[in-house]
């Protein structure tokens, strides 16, 4: 049980650090393309 509570753990983290870092490419996506056109679809 302790060993299977120490893998979910390391796996939520996984997972946070993953959505983080698509939001921060989201962000830097949505930025460009209003810098291109002055406006988003996303």
């Amino acid at each position: 049980m302790k060993n299977a509570s120490k893998e979910l753990r390391i796996l939520l983290k996984r997972w946070e650090v993953t959505y983080s870092k698509e939001n921060f490419y989201r962000g830097i996506r949505i930025l460009l393309e209003l810098q291109r056109s002055g406006s988003s679809k996303l």
